[in-house]
């Protein structure tokens, strides 16, 4: 199955702002994965990778969560809210972030919008 073109004009976009993007194709999934993510200050590691999942029916599916690889810890040690789940992708081990939003529009969400969404979430304390 093909990467959606919409999916490809996003990441086009996340690409354009610096990010170094990476799509990989698993059946009816596609795992969104930018390398090298800086994360705010409080965390550790400061860099990570950060992925977010598509599928074929991308945008009309919404984007939910995002993970990170290797895992992420606040200052004293401890799992970030809602951060404490693993989960085996792409032959790794990623610390899934299960923080959700409502109201997804396809005509208006995006990669770079759900981008947003997670930024908004690791900037809030652990």
């Amino acid at each position: 199955m093909a990467v959606p073109d919409r999916l490809l004009l996003d990441i086009e976009i996340v690409r354009s702002h610096g990010h170094n993007v990476e799509v990989i194709e698993d059946g009816t999934r596609f795992y969104v994965v930018l390398s090298n993510f800086m994360l705010p200050n409080h965390y550790n590691p400061s860099v990570t990778n950060l992925m977010v999942m598509a599928d074929y029916q991308y945008p009309v599916s919404a984007l939910d969560m995002f993970w990170t690889e290797p895992h992420v810890r606040c200052p004293n040690g401890a799992w970030p809210q809602s951060a404490d789940q693993f989960e085996p992708h792409l032959e790794r081990t990623w610390q899934r972030w299960s923080w959700h939003y409502v109201g997804w529009n396809p005509a208006t969400h995006t990669v770079a919008t759900h981008l947003e969404v997670c930024l908004d979430r690791l900037l809030r304390d652990c």
